[in-house]
């Protein structure tokens, strides 16, 4: 009769993966925009699922880090057929983003979005302000520090419009289309989330400091 191996030695040496510090985006909501959705080709539903699955993990290290996250879609419909939140549901309008936080809560959008490309130079990177004021940029530059060690270059994208309001961004992240193709990247999401994750402690560290 075999005897089953131990694998409590395993567990007790597992070091689990990153974890954002509890409470270090108190007080923060987080409106987190996959970008894309309803595509009609395979690579559209590629980067729609990424765009998805890095916003979902971003989802849980903000609630993780004592942060009200926020998601704008968690299914492949575009942004304009989007429901408001109900309880259990990832999905908000500005509307129900009003209702669920406190009047003191400060309010940052990060919109991302996945691109391929034939490219074998590796993963670029891309961090926009679309919020027309200096804490727009200020969140970015976070946002580009926290990222600097995955980004072998930036890729070219078309401007974004800037509005008025609270700071946002838009992160667009370029991919090897074989890579891809091949799901060979399983790790993006998490490791995109936790960049994203550390670039927003860091944003909301030097705001409370200052």
């Amino acid at each position: 009769m075999k005897t089953q191996k131990d694998t409590n030695p395993l567990v007790r040496a597992y070091t689990p993966a990153w974890r954002p510090p509890n409470a270090s985006l108190a007080g923060m909501v987080v409106v987190i925009d996959p970008a894309g959705g309803g595509s009609d080709s395979d690579d559209g539903r590629r980067v729609d699922d990424l765009a998805v699955m890095t916003g979902a993990v971003l989802f849980h290290f903000v609630q993780q880090a004592g942060g009200i996250p926020i998601m704008t879609r968690a299914d492949d419909n575009p942004a304009i057929q989007r429901a408001e939140l109900r309880e259990g549901q990832f999905i908000a309008t500005e509307q129900s983003n009003r209702d669920h936080t406190s009047p003191s809560s400060s309010t940052i959008t990060v919109s991302i979005a996945f691109e391929l490309t034939d490219s074998d130079s590796g993963t670029a990177i891309a961090v926009q302000p679309t919020s027309a004021d200096s804490s727009g940029e200020q969140l970015a530059t976070a946002l580009r520090e926290a990222m600097s060690c995955v980004s072998s270059h930036q890729p070219t994208v078309a401007p974004h419009a800037c509005k008025k309001g609270s700071p946002s961004c838009l992160i667009t992240f370029q991919l090897a289309a074989p890579i891809v193709r091949a799901q060979r990247a399983p790790r993006i999401p998490r490791e995109a989330a936790a960049r994203i994750c550390r670039g927003l402690i860091a944003f909301q560290s030097a705001n409370t400091e200052s």
